[in-house]
């Protein structure tokens, strides 16, 4: 039960640490370079270096929650009981 919680604590901290304008934010990213890349402003090459960055943390943070997530669930299985619904 013990380990359940540190990991619970850990995915709790890291996803609060993400500031919650940051995915808005990456997606107007992507929208921008979007628009550049059809409008010629940037190249092939910028766009995809960028769609990578782009896609990784996206991934970071849809780990964080899917993190969080199973570690609320490990807290409540250990438990036996709905601790944190």
């Amino acid at each position: 039960m013990a380990a359940s919680y540190k990991s619970l604590l850990t995915a709790h901290n890291f996803h609060k640490a993400i500031d919650p304008l940051y995915l808005e934010r990456l997606d107007q990213s992507l929208e921008a370079h979007t628009r550049n890349f059809l409008s010629q402003n940037i190249n092939m090459l910028e766009y995809l270096d960028f769609l990578e960055s782009y896609q990784q943390n996206k991934q970071s943070i849809l780990d964080a929650s899917r993190d969080l997530n199973n570690a609320v669930e490990e807290v409540n299985y250990a438990s036996g009981t709905e601790l944190i619904p």
